[in-house]
This record gives C-alpha cells, sequence and structure tokens, in this order.
C-alpha cells in the first residue's frame, strides 16, 4: 500500500468511465521517505514491487503475455540500476579515501626506501592497511552526518593506526614498518582533511554554482514568472540559472524582463532547448491550463532528455527561500530503458 495505490485508484477510476480532476482547493505538505526511514522497510523492494503487482494485476489478462514479460523485466532492470545507484553513492565517498590512502602508504614506503617494492603480498598488505583505516572512519562516522567534522576524522585514523601498528605482533605476515604507519597517519589525515576542505570551499564559490546549475526557461512572463526569477536570484544556492523567458501569448519577444531576455513562444520551446542547451523548463504562468503544460511536455519530454518543473502562483507568492517546485515527468525511460517500452507498446497494440 505504501506505494502505487494512486495510480491503481486512478486507473481502476478510468475503467470505470469516471473522470480524474485537479482541485487545487487544500494543501497538504509531504515529507517524502519519512516513513520509510522511521521503519525497516526496503523503499526500492517496496516501489518496485508496487509495480509488479500493479502489472499483474492490470495487464496479466489482457495483453499477451511477451508484452506483460517486457513490462515487468523493464521494471526488474530499473529496480536493479537504483539498487546499484544506491550502493555506489554510499562506497563513493569510502572508496575514495581509501585509494588516497593507500596511494599514501605506497607513497611512504618510497620515502622510506626509495622504492615502493610491489609485488602481491605487498600489494595485499596495502590494501588490508588501507582498508582498515576506512573502516575505522566508517565507525566513527567520518561518512555521515558527521563527515564535515573533523573529530570523526582524527579518531577513526587514529584507531586505524593503533590497529594497523598492532599487526605486526599478531601476524608476522603484515611487518608493517612503523615509518611507514607514522607516515600514513599524518600525511593520510592532512590528506583527506585537506581535500574535504577544499572542496567544502569549492561548493561555496560562484564558479562551482554555475557550473552545477541547470539552464533553464521560464514559461510565463507575468507576475508568477517574473517573481520566480526574483527568487532565483536572491537564492545562491539555487540550482536553476534562468537564460530567458517564454511569453505564451508572444507579445513581448524580443524584450527583456530583469535583464532577462524573452526568447519566443510556446511553439519556440521545443527548438530554443536544442539552441540554448536548455535543462530545465518551469512552467510559471499566473493562470496553469495544465492541458497545455501536458501537451508541451508529451511533445518534448519524447523528443529530448529535459526535467520540467510547474509552481502555483500562489506556493511562490508565499513561499521564502527555495522555491517549491512540481516536477512533471514524461514516462519514457531513456537508452535501453525506452527500447523495452517501445518494444512492449508495439507488442500490446498488436
Amino acid at each position: 500500500f505504501m506505494y502505487g495505490e494512486d495510480i491503481d485508484w486512478c486507473y481502476r477510476m478510468k475503467e470505470v468511465g469516471w473522470q480524474i480532476h485537479y482541485a487545487p482547493v487544500t494543501r497538504i505538505v509531504h515529507f517524502r521517505g519519512e516513513s520509510v526511514k522511521r521503519s525497516n522497510i526496503n523503499r526500492e523492494a517496496a516501489f518496485y514491487g508496487a509495480m509488479h503487482l500493479f502489472v499483474d494485476k492490470h495487464f496479466r489478462n489482457r495483453y499477451p503475455y511477451g508484452a506483460h514479460w517486457l513490462i515487468n523485466f523493464g521494471i526488474f532492470i530499473a529496480g536493479n540500476a537504483a539498487r546499484i545507484r544506491k550502493i555506489w553513492l554510499r562506497i563513493f565517498w569510502p572508496l575514495i579515501d581509501w585509494i588516497f590512502i593507500a596511494l599514501i602508504i605506497a607513497g611512504g614506503r618510497w620515502t622510506r626506501w626509495g622504492n615502493v617494492g610491489l609485488n602481491a603480498s605487498v600489494a595485499f598488505s596495502i590494501a588490508v592497511e588501507a582498508t582498515v583505516w576506512v573502516l575505522c572512519l566508517i565507525g566513527f562516522g567520518a561518512y555521515s552526518s558527521q563527515r564535515g567534522q573533523v573529530r570523526p576524522l582524527i579518531w577513526g585514523m587514529g584507531l586505524g593506526f593503533l590497529i594497523n601498528s598492532s599487526f605486526t605482533f599478531f601476524f608476522k605476515q603484515f611487518a608493517y614498518s612503523r615509518y611507514v604507519n607514522i607516515f600514513a597517519l599524518v600525511v593520510g589525515t592532512s590528506a583527506i582533511w585537506s581535500w574535504r576542505a577544499a572542496l567544502s570551499r569549492l561548493r561555496t564559490t560562484i564558479a562551482w554554482q554555475r557550473f552545477y546549475q541547470r539552464r533553464t526557461l521560464i514559461v510565463g512572463v507575468g507576475e508568477t514568472g517574473q517573481k520566480v526569477i526574483n527568487q532565483l536570484k536572491m537564492d545562491k544556492n539555487s540550482p536553476y540559472a534562468p537564460v530567458g523567458f517564454i511569453d505564451p501569448e508572444e507579445t513581448t519577444i524580443g524584450s527583456l524582463i530583469d535583464d532577462i531576455p524573452v526568447l519566443g513562444g510556446e511553439n519556440d520551446v521545443s527548438r530554443l532547448i536544442t539552441q540554448e542547451e536548455i535543462e530545465e523548463v518551469i512552467f510559471a504562468y499566473d493562470e496553469v491550463n495544465h492541458n497545455r503544460v501536458f501537451e508541451i511536455v508529451s511533445k518534448i519530454g519524447s523528443q529530448v532528455k529535459i526535467n520540467f518543473k510547474i509552481i502555483d502562483r500562489n506556493v511562490v507568492s508565499e513561499s521564502e527561500g527555495q522555491i517549491p517546485l512540481l516536477s512533471l515527468e514524461y514516462l519514457s525511460p531513456r537508452r535501453f530503458g525506452k527500447s523495452i517500452r517501445k518494444i512492449s507498446t508495439l507488442v500490446v497494440k498488436r
């Protein structure tokens, strides 16, 4: 019930001939992921499991077996890709530190004896030593919410040094040099702290923000569109870099609004996305025409990989700081997933 119940409900309504309407007469704040955080529920398993249930419930006996199998296979691929990504995000920073420490240990050997003396035994001992340090850093929370603090780093590196130094007394094959261990402790701690501090500093620079900001078109030149631009300009951490406006009425094309040019009308959106290398489109109408929005999204989303956002006039008037935007997704997976969906659609139509 945690995922997919809204899709199932709406699908069943459509099946019996009912109409579905959006009524913006109230407001609900959804804290995404909070239920999962407070339980032992596996989000990926529940989310993609709900997709399988929906497909089996409504499509198993309605469409050919091949189409049903392809849809389930696409869900299987998407689910495993999400799990792999989650695992990768967890191990990325520990892996970077592991590489740093392993190189520093090798550097310590080089400064001590003039060469690393790399062979299978030495490579294994360096890997074990680096792994011990990273595990200690993990244990002291160096990759959790405390990752920006110095204390977990110092405690983790210190405990790792003690463990690695004790290996010599218990395991003769790990005859680590005290010099190399001290070198790795001092240089490793300094290096890891330095690159983290440098990265934190870099993230506050204008150059970094411009590099990571996404080139954005604002659809709507009225009061809502202008408020969106003003708030984006005031928010230094905004991920959006406004490139231009789209005027649905096409009466202000060629003019400037807050130094941002009006580049064209709604019929020009597809061309401007390619021409201006747009990555985001924000719909900021004073009066939202949902049919027109979905028409544009479905037309452009099938051609290019782009992110769409929409904002309500009342929300932008009341919001402070970061603008609350609603994502609109054209439900067509990219690359392999897109091919799977196209094939299954053709089979169903046959």
